[in-house]
This record gives C-alpha cells, structure tokens and sequence, in this order.
C-alpha cells in the first residue's frame, strides 16, 4: 500500500511539474491535446525515474558503463563522406532453422526461429570484447505465418530493455498484420533476451551504454540481422518492409538508410541518435554517468556514433514510402529527434500524436493511418 501511495505522489507532483512542461508543439493542437500531451509527458518521467531505478538503482556497479574499446575508429573521415560504408552488405541470406511451433491457430502459426549472425565487429579493437559475447552471436526471431498465405511481409524490431520474444510477440500486433494480408518476423534484438550476456543486469544493457563502441557494434548488428531477415523473407514475398517502435524504430530507420531492398518502413518514436540522449535523462542517468566517468562529453559521442545516427544519412528509399509516428510529450524521445530525422530525410509523412513514449491518447488514429499506409502498399 505504501509503494502504491508513494507512486501516486511521485505521479501527482510530477504532473504538476510538467503541467507546463511543454510549450513547443510540431504541429498546431487544441487545449484538449495540450492537456494530453502534458499529462503524457508527466507520465513518461516518472515512468522513466521508475524504469531506470529498477534496473540500474542502487548498488548498480558504474564500471559496467565505462569505456573499455579504443573509440578512434569510428572517427575516420571515410565514415562522413560515406556512413554507408559501416553496413556491409547481405550476398546470402542465412540458413534459417525452425526451432519449435509456438501457437497455432485456425489462422496463424507462430514459430520460433533462429539463424547465425551475419554481422561481423566492424572495429578490430571490438573483436575480442565481441567474441566473449557468445550468446549474442546467435539471432532469433518469431514468425507469424498466415495459413491462407501473403504475398508480403514485415521485419518487426522491439523497442530497448525488451525480453525474451517468446514472452513478448503478442505485444507486437502480429496477427493484426496478417489479418491485412501481412506475414511478420519478429526478431530479437542484440544482447536482448537470450541474446543478452550472462552477466547482464537487465535485457539490453549492453546495446545502450556508456561503452560508446559497442553501441556502434550494436546498431550495425541490429541493422545487419533485420536486412538478413528481409533477405530470407525476400525468396518468398513480393513486398517486404520493416517496422519497429523506440529502439527499434531507430534500427528501422538506419535500415532504411543503408538497405535499398526494402518496400518500405514505418517508424514510431524514434530516436535521432543514441549520441542525442539528453544529459539530464530520467530514463538512463547510469549511462550518462558513465560516459562522463570515462571523460566523454556529448560533443565527442555525437561524434563517435555519427555511423549510427540516422540523421546523417539520407534515405536509401523513397521518402514516400516512409512513415513516422511520433509523440508530442515524449521524455524518452523528445520530439525534436525525429524532428531531426524527418528534415533530413527530405520530409516524409510524419503523424504527431497527443501524447509520449508511454501513454498515446490517439493511438487508434496513428494505427488506422499505419494499416492505411501498409494496405496501400500491398501486391
């Protein structure tokens, strides 16, 4: 009783903190959405303080945040005059193994699936960290399989901290694509799941961290897994495109960048930059602490992970066939990271809803427009 009273307070004064919190909005709104999209904002931060001392709270050891891996390399000036470079190519798609039969029902399959990592430590100096990494070497996926059968499909990327997918894929809206026509592969994320490293204190502390190469690392693998995927879906469907939310639309959007073979890609809350992460976070303090406990400023991140920030790239499809949706009361993501993105890349369709990372008070509007967008792009 006395953490539910406690929770309350800490909501109640945190609402009233940030009932004013936002003043700068992407699009005109009404005093309804205002009201909304402050109230989100005050739900986002102290999600965020909650969220964060769960994982990383007291006696969390700030060692684990540290930079261990000589940065250097990723400041060569080939990697400005073309970003693309740090994406190497998929020639094969991989060798997928069906590993066990989820769910079945009169018309969906769920399999579990999984396949080798195409993705190779593009910086040497990362080799031996990666190698001792072994249970991210491997990658996983959940495939929803219509039975009447699709002629597209969709690579699906979870959002940061997510768990094991085989706990979560009823989250991800599966056989509501399928019902449009759409079969989807969920994948899990690098050192997420049962790709996180023994040692891991929560699901994805190693892909956002104060160690600045590895969250390099880990961009080019979540990149490198989701076009090997699209590459397997590509022998079987005639459309394939990519979705993710959060840490996943980001991993959706630098696919874009870099991956010319996909239809299309459908992005929400997503990130500019993991480099973008303002300093005063409610979200992952830890990490800033430890980026500065190894003498980094936000300059020199900016800097560092330039490869893996979407906003300096351009799309490597057409902007037409790209949708962002993003929050106006966002903490996690303040709107003016994908604001970032969205000018860069020439200004595709964006949908701006009343509303943060954690509570969305147009959603049904921002899936309708979503399910119009993907049924317009069916063979």
């Amino acid at each position: 009783m006395k953490k539910i009273t406690l929770l309350v307070i800490v909501l109640t004064v945190s609402w009233m903190a940030g009932a004013c919190a936002v003043k700068d909005y992407p699009r005109a709104v009404t005093t309804g959405e205002k009201m909304q999209t402050n109230i989100a904002y005050s739900v986002d931060t102290t999600g965020a303080v909650l969220y964060s001392s769960l994982r990383a709270g007291p006696g969390y050891d700030i060692e684990r945040q540290k930079v261990h891996v000589d940065y250097d390399y990723y400041l060569d000036p080939k990697f400005r005059d073309d970003p693309r470079s740090f994406y190497p190519e998929i020639a094969i798609p991989p060798q997928v193994e069906f590993v066990s039969l989820l769910k079945e029902t009169d018309d969906y399959e769920f399999h579990f699936i999984k396949w080798e990592s195409q993705y190779q430590p593009q910086n040497p100096a990362f080799v031996p960290f990666y190698e001792t990494y072994v249970e991210n070497h491997t990658a996983y996926g959940i495939f929803c399989k219509n039975k009447r059968g699709s002629r597209a499909a969709i690579v699906i990327a979870h959002g940061w901290t997510g768990g094991d997918i085989r706990k979560t894929w009823k989250l991800e809206r599966m056989p509501e694509y399928a019902a449009l026509g759409y079969d989807s592969v969920l994948v899990q994320q690098p050192y997420h799941g049962p790709r996180a490293p023994a040692d891991s204190v929560f699901s994805g502390e190693y892909f956002v961290s104060g160690e600045i190469a590895r969250i390099n690392e880990a961009m080019c693998q979540a990149v490198t897994d989701v076009r090997s995927m699209a590459a397997w879906l590509r022998e079987k469907y005639e459309v394939v495109g990519v979705r993710g939310g959060s840490l996943g639309g980001i991993t959706t959007l630098q696919t874009a960048a870099v991956e010319d073979r996909i239809d299309f890609a459908v992005a929400w809350v997503p990130p500019s930059s993991l480099g973008d992460i303002p300093e005063e976070t409610p979200l992952a303090p830890f990490v800033i602490e430890g980026m500065r406990a190894s003498g980094l400023d936000q300059p020199t991140v900016k800097k560092v992970v330039y490869v893996s920030s979407p906003k300096n790239f351009e799309p490597a499809i057409a902007k037409e066939h790209v949708l962002m949706i993003a929050g106006m009361g966002d903490n996690f993501v303040p709107p003016n990271q994908p604001a970032m993105i969205w000018e860069a890349w020439g200004e595709p369709e964006i949908v701006w809803f009343a509303g943060g990372h954690v509570v969305n008070f147009e959603k049904k509007r921002c899936q309708e427009r979503e399910r119009e967008f993907l049924i317009s792009r069916l063979p």
